[in-house]
């Protein structure tokens, strides 16, 4: 921890963050961390790529699928509360 903070400190574009080491080792967020995986490989690869205006156009996008995601979970949730009020059922895991 004290290497990554030493390196984040000494070079200005070291890409690992040391509360990254944190987050796969506590209960709440290891199953979301192959998804924090996944959004920061997807942030790099747009940067590298198309740069600064690549990934400001590209945050509407990515904003849209958490928000959808969100509701159609909470959208399944009364639907299976209408149809079913008597056994529920699991809509999502978290």
């Amino acid at each position: 921890m004290s290497l990554l903070i030493l390196l984040r400190c000494q070079f200005t574009g070291f890409p690992f963050h040391p509360i990254g080491f944190v987050f796969p080792f506590t209960y709440l967020t290891r199953p979301a961390f192959t998804s924090f995986l996944i959004a920061w490989l997807a942030k790099l690869l747009i940067l590298g790529i198309g740069g600064i205006g690549l990934y400001r156009r590209t945050q509407p996008l990515f904003l849209g699928l958490a928000v959808s995601y969100a509701f159609g979970v909470g959208l399944s949730y009364v639907v299976d509360w209408v149809c079913s009020p008597s056994s529920a059922h699991i809509i999502h895991s978290w």
